[in-house]
């Protein structure tokens, strides 16, 4: 395994070469955004059958608006399980990977020793650089603006 370079990290899987690159802010928005639609999925299953489609409407608007409040950063435990860890991980790979889909990342971490590899490498991975394709800042840029831990406004 090689040390953290702006092109990631190999790990090696059954004698096959993988490149876990770092994630880009555009990586957490795709994360953000499958939060908020298992958000949206589980608020549409809880409502009852029996609703008349004026109250189904209105529990929609609640549910899409409060799906809409869940970001990455104060929802992250909601990735801690193993569909979020797919979904990281799946970010991990697609960058150097695109042709991998989710089912074959589920694949490749039934192996415990790739469990272990990924796991090992995960923190140098979650450094949030920003994405040229992303609009949004980086959490360094989100930081620097007079947003870090302990200072007041």
């Amino acid at each position: 395994m090689s040390a953290l370079t702006n092109a990631g990290v190999e790990i090696e899987v059954e004698g096959t070469e993988y490149t876990l690159s770092p994630l880009t802010f555009s990586d957490l928005e795709w994360l953000e955004l499958r939060l908020q639609a298992r958000a949206i999925e589980a608020g549409r299953l809880s409502i009852p059958d029996d609703v008349s489609p004026k109250q189904r409407s209105e529990m929609m608007d609640v549910i899409l608006t409060n799906a809409q409040k869940i970001n990455v950063f104060s929802n992250i435990e909601k990735l801690s399980n193993p569909t979020g860890f797919v979904w990281i991980v799946y970010r991990f790979l697609h960058h150097k990977h695109p042709d991998l889909t989710m089912d074959d990342v589920r694949d490749l971490l039934q192996n415990s020793e790739t469990m272990k590899k990924v796991t090992a490498v995960m923190p140098l991975l979650m450094n949030f650089k920003k994405d040229p394709k992303s609009k949004g800042p980086t959490k360094t840029q989100t930081l620097a603006k007079g947003q870090r831990r302990g200072q007041r406004s």
